[in-house]
């Protein structure tokens, strides 16, 4: 994994063990491959616990699950949503290096 060496990678999973845990053990595996990890999030969530307890470097995205019906809520998240893939994006920017690879974990709604 000699192209894993000094990377920097965004892993993100939350809301639940069964997204974040398994972020955890990536972004533990690359870690211990010597790549620096960021961890993206919602601090009001689980994530922000666990990937502090670990000494992930935490950014904050404001995020929730998508709701299941058509109503003011959805049209809330979704301008939510898109704030945070703008904030996502400033992230990698501020933190691009030559070395840069995002790792991109999607969860099933």
């Amino acid at each position: 994994m000699s192209e894993v060496y000094n990377s920097i990678y965004f892993v993100t999973g939350g809301g639940t063990g069964g997204h974040i845990y398994p972020a955890m053990a990536v972004a533990d595996t690359l870690t211990e491959s010597g790549a620096k990890v960021f961890y993206v999030g919602n601090k009001r969530n689980m994530e922000f616990e666990l990937a502090s307890k670990k000494g992930y470097k935490f950014l904050h995205v404001s995020v929730s699950g998508m709701p299941r019906k058509l109503n003011p809520k959805f049209f809330v998240w979704g301008v939510k949503l898109v704030k945070a893939i703008l904030r996502s994006v400033r992230y990698i920017n501020t933190n691009r290096t030559l070395f840069l690879q995002p790792v991109v974990m999607f969860q099933h709604l």
